[in-house]
């Protein structure tokens, strides 16, 4: 696997030189750090890094939310939000921008890693993948994203993550699954319109499973077609109802 290039955005001197030796010693390629708003968009156009992790909190005008926008705008680089702030009114501005995912200050090497290959949408296991595991894609970028991987993971499947369409696109381009899992509450995903998109733009036709908080007939007819083999609802039951909803396909 090539090395991943990360762009780390830290308000925090200290802080910034930790997570890039860390990010190092984990086999990632920082391109670079930034302090302030400006600095952090001119070199993500000048790297052109696989993921940029975000600090919330930024000197200058303009914080991190508002950074990620304007570097959005140019360019689709998936963006991890840190921050020691997660007070309902932040995380809904940072939702906003539909993130790979957030990191809580302080985290430990293992958060970190973990939430970078989740963003990623690689797995340890990708590195030497044995014969047989099923790939799963993930399309979610919801609260549920985090038990709905893990519920799978411990089935020993390999999970990819994308929080829209376009990475998903991507990531199918790169490396196919066997199995697509797209949960349709998404605020991006207009019922499905990311597993329509994949069918009819990307003409990928994987056998999907869909979920959701709640189905209505109108949902079930608007996926008509677009080859869903099960419903599930996102209930304190998921794990269990998904994962036998999944090896019933896979296996």
């Amino acid at each position: 696997m090539s090395k991943k290039k990360i762009l780390v955005v830290e308000d925090e001197a200290i802080v910034a030189r930790d997570i890039e030796q860390t990010l190092t010693k984990l086999g990632f390629d920082v391109v670079g750090t930034a302090q302030f708003a400006n600095e952090a968009v001119a070199k993500a156009a000048e790297t052109q890094p696989d993921l940029i992790l975000m600090d919330i909190s930024l000197q200058g005008n303009q914080d991190g939310i508002e950074t990620a926008q304007i570097i959005g705008a140019r360019n689709e680089t998936p963006v991890v939000f840190l921050t020691a702030h997660t007070d309902k009114a932040t995380l809904a501005r940072a939702q906003g921008i539909s993130p790979a995912g957030y990191l809580a200050k302080p985290f430990n090497r293992e958060r970190l890693r973990d939430t970078i290959y989740k963003a990623l949408g690689i797995e340890e296991t990708d590195v030497a993948k044995p014969r047989g595991q099923a790939s799963i894609l993930l399309i979610d970028h919801s609260n549920f994203s985090q038990a709905i991987s893990l519920s799978l993971l411990r089935k020993q499947l390999s999970v990819k993550i994308a929080s829209s369409y376009p990475r998903a696109k991507q990531m199918m381009r790169e490396s196919s699954a066997d199995l697509i899992v797209a949960n349709i509450d998404q605020a991006d995903a207009g019922r499905g319109e990311a597993l329509r998109r994949l069918r009819r733009e990307a003409r990928i036709d994987t056998p999907a499973i869909v979920v959701s908080v709640q189905f209505t007939p109108q949902d079930v007819q608007l996926l008509e077609g677009e080859n869903v083999q099960a419903f599930v609802v996102l209930d304190a039951q998921l794990g269990a109802r998904l994962v036998e909803e999944v090896e019933k396909i896979i296996n």
